[in-house]
């Protein structure tokens, strides 16, 4: 039931949000299956400053931090288990990112939630 009403809430968020992807920026996140710790950036004119700002925000908060997803011009999402296990995936809407992340999660643990989602151009995003 748990899994259900999250895979129904980003479904909502798929309804709700639409796609704001500028194509010319890019966004990245990064994670860390030793402490949990995670940042995402978005904005960027280029991949690998993307990937720069999310690693060293990551790196700050804990670490062992890698860059798990990036993207350009759509949105991303990480969904993470009790034990940091994880799926990150695309797509050109923040619902759809975050519904792919949940399956890719879930293929592997059995309890999934969504950690962190972001659009490479939206002004909606959060840390």
């Amino acid at each position: 039931m748990h899994i259900r009403s999250i895979v129904l809430a980003a479904g909502f968020s798929l309804a709700a949000t639409p796609a704001l992807a500028n194509h010319k920026t890019f966004g990245a996140i990064a994670f860390s299956q030793d402490s949990g710790a995670y940042a995402s950036t978005w904005g960027h004119t280029t991949r690998e400053g993307a990937e720069a700002t999310a690693l060293t925000a990551c790196t700050e908060k804990g670490p062992g931090c890698k860059v798990v997803i990036w993207a350009r011009g759509a949105c991303a999402a990480i969904a993470t288990s009790p034990s940091y296990g994880f799926g990150a995936k695309w797509a050109p809407e923040r619902g759809r990112a975050e519904i792919k992340a949940l399956k890719t999660c879930l293929e592997y643990n059995d309890t999934c939630e969504i950690l962190t989602s972001m659009c490479t151009n939206d002004s909606s995003n959060t840390q």
